[in-house]
């Protein structure tokens, strides 16, 4: 018997509008994110303005979101295919949330049979945290398919060893090292390790050729970095510093977690299918205890994409991003075994444990939407955006009543459909509600351009850590300036390079950051920053300014006469309020 959500016509097809216009609503309209997004849109346009680097990417408040290059390559050339915006930055996460799906679909198959594989599909493409990677353009979306090809094409060399096998893992591999860098490596090494132990045929890992595909796959990454080194010595040094030693011996930004976080934030993470999380991980549990070819394979897909991440204390939910797949693959398949076997609801402790588990992770998610809709929403916002923490909550509700009677088919369709249903609520509701506020930047951008003369630039005094402002202005046709920006490029760095090949990094980091120049005391950066604003209004060409409510009472007099604004904003990387005090150009417009 096969699950009717890949057999009828009509329920697929259902699914399937639902999934397109969730993946693709609000992704033309809805304001870049800060931080991550906004800096990895301003790279791409940068890089394909010719106003910066194809090889070291670039942008104002930025630094921190530096990667290699590869998702901003591909995020250029959307701009260059659909222009400079919104939607053509989300584009290539979008293909990739819907490629990843597609992988399980057409290629997952030999590991749960095809029709379980194709209902995993669906259960990876509407989870809610991957469906959302599809929607902001970050590089985790992009990261996930190479991931989902590299582990597939690894699981089909180690049942059935092929040249295509080995073709397909190490370029997948090859990308996703200059998407992101050492996540794929951790996965593929990770389930190489595991296979090796649990493995019974693990002699066909041998055809998949590690020693000839791996230093293949990082040929374009060896030469990537020849190129940047060449370019920028202190961006190389970062890479090496920030995203790998500072995240295996600490944390970066206090996102640090005990283990086992990962597998808690799964129970949100999942939703609307983590009431079938405990049973499928206790199923792959028994099928490993018994060598089950299956089990042994899938497990191995968790090893390296879950179970290695929670060791370290550095902790971010997309660092177990590439397990998600295998995840899927397990419900799908515990969704189908209890439409053959209905299951017997007082014996299946599991099974209750899990719909327990779904009602209590969709009423903090569905108090966490509501919350987030009352306090930064429009007030228009504020009353629509109860619909999708009420849709949430009647869906995981209806589907335990409907679990203790009816079919697993009839329960699964409802958790899609209606996970699906409360998804594109909140996308038609409180993140258009919240735009006002969280997208600031891009009102302000507009506000300067429509009453500025052509030319205008914007003379950024306040601090400012937003990399959607530098990039809205200058979409606007404005020219953008931070006060307190390097006009200058710094010098080569002279450092002991012998400290890297001997694995002595924070000794070679510590060399290096007494190159750059001092940071300055609090009190002597913000009176740099006032004498630098006083200087910029002497400039002859038309100059706005962005301000703090500070800057702006000690240049009352020097601002007097110009037009005033005070544009409200929310950082949400930050959960607080803002005012951007804009000073518009003086004279005629």
């Amino acid at each position: 018997m096969s699950t009717s959500l890949v057999s009828d016509g009509r329920r697929l097809a259902t699914l399937v509008l639902l999934l397109a216009a969730s993946l693709l609503i609000g992704n033309a309209t809805t304001a870049l994110w800060d931080q991550d997004e906004a800096a990895y849109a301003g790279f791409a346009r940068r890089m394909l303005l010719g106003e910066g680097s194809w090889v070291v990417p670039e942008y104002p408040y930025s630094q921190p979101h530096r990667k290699p290059p590869m998702a901003f390559w591909l995020m250029a050339g959307s701009y260059a295919a659909l222009g400079i915006n919104e939607f053509a930055a989300r584009l290539p996460s979008t293909l990739s949330v819907a490629g990843s799906a597609a992988c399980l679909w057409f290629f997952g198959g030999f590991l749960v049979g095809r029709r379980t594989a194709r209902l995993a599909a669906i259960v990876l493409a509407s989870s809610l945290f991957v469906l959302n990677m599809g929607k902001i353009a970050l590089t985790d979306g992009v990261l996930l398919a190479c991931q989902t090809v590299a582990a597939l094409a690894l699981l089909r060399g180690a049942v059935r060893p092929s040249w295509g096998a080995f073709v397909v893992l190490w370029s997948a591999v090859a990308v996703g090292v200059l998407v992101k860098g050492p996540p794929i490596l951790i996965l593929v090494g990770g389930m190489f390790l595991f296979l090796l132990v649990f493995h019974r045929r693990r002699r066909n890992l041998v055809h998949l050729h590690p020693w000839l595909g791996l230093p293949l796959a990082l040929l374009p990454t060896i030469i990537w970095l020849s190129l940047a080194w060449q370019e920028d010595q202190r961006y190389v040094l970062f890479l090496g510093y920030w995203y790998i030693a500072r995240r295996v011996g600490g944390s970066v930004f206090g996102q640090v977690g005990l283990p086992g976080t990962h597998l808690l934030i799964m129970f949100v993470a999942l939703l609307p299918w983590t009431a079938y999380l405990p049973a499928a991980l206790r199923d792959v549990a028994r099928g490993l205890w018994k060598r089950r070819l299956a089990a042994v394979l899938l497990a191995s897909w968790l090893f390296g994409g879950w179970v290695l991440w929670e060791i370290p204390a550095s902790k971010l939910p997309t660092y177990a991003l590439g397990a998600y797949p295998a995840l899927a693959l397990l419900i799908a398949r515990v969704i189908t075994q209890y439409t053959r076997r209905p299951p017997t609801w007082e014996r299946d402790r599991l099974l209750r444990f899990g719909f327990s588990a779904q009602i209590v992770a969709a009423v903090l998610a569905a108090a966490a939407l509501t919350a987030m809709g009352f306090w930064v929403a429009e007030p228009w916002a504020k009353l629509l955006g109860v619909a999708p923490a009420a849709v949430l909550l009647i869906v995981v509700v209806a589907a335990l009543r409907i679990a203790r009677r009816r079919s697993q088919d009839d329960v699964a369709f409802l958790l899609a459909s209606g996970g699906l249903i409360a998804h594109l609520l909140f996308w038609a509701t409180i993140v258009p509600g919240m735009d006002s506020l969280r997208g600031a930047p891009r009102a302000l951008a507009h506000l300067v351009a429509s009453r500025s003369p052509s030319g205008t630039t914007v003379v950024v005094g306040r601090r400012m850590l937003s990399p959607s402002l530098p990039f809205y202005v200058e979409q606007a046709g404005l020219r953008f300036d931070d006060v307190l920006a390097e006009r200058e490029p710094r010098p080569r760095v002279v450092a002991d390079w012998s400290l890297l090949w001997r694995g002595q990094i924070r000794e070679l980091v510590r060399q290096v950051e007494a190159q750059n120049p001092p940071r300055l005391p609090r009190a002597e950066e913000d009176a740099l920053r006032l004498a630098r604003v006083r200087a910029a209004l002497g400039r002859p060409a038309p100059t706005a300014l962005v301000l703090d409510q500070v800057q702006h009472e000690s240049l009352a007099a020097e601002l007097a006469g110009r037009t005033v604004v005070a544009v409200r904003a929310w950082l949400i990387d930050k959960l607080e309020f803002t005012t951007y005090v804009v000073v518009l150009p003086a004279g005629p417009r």
